[in-house]
């Protein structure tokens, strides 16, 4: 019996937000998606390059780690490692625009979510 407490609190929590809180939460984690994607756009362009992970596959065993002079040996994953990829600045250029285009309307979205569901 206890297993199906999740499936009965889950919609009574979900009936809990208000037909704008609905609205605004889908559009505002879309928004959010854009709004990293124009960060990394704009970085790009200053830097000239963009920072592409490398993939480093599966460690096995220990390796050297160094850290603040000390060298001693250690498991685990390492920290991710980039390598720059040359851009096209125009290209970049052009992504940005559409982004920063798409980030207004989904702004707009919001500001209608507001309109058509007044909290009162």
């Amino acid at each position: 019996m206890r297993c199906l407490y999740p499936f009965v609190i889950l919609p009574l929590v979900l009936a809990a937000c208000s037909e704008r809180q609905t609205c605004e939460s889908r559009t505002r984690s879309h928004l959010h998606d854009i709004n990293l994607q124009i960060r990394e756009a704009q970085d790009n362009l200053s830097r000239g390059y963009s920072l592409v992970k490398r993939d480093q596959g599966f460690v096995f065993g220990t390796r050297i780690c160094s850290r603040r002079g000390d060298v001693r040996f250690c498991a685990g994953s390492s920290l991710p490692q980039y390598h720059r990829v040359r851009i096209d600045q125009a290209a970049e250029q052009a992504k940005l625009n559409a982004l920063e285009i798409r980030k207004a309307a989904l702004e707009r979205e919001v500001a209608q979510c507001a309109e058509a569901y007044p909290e009162g």
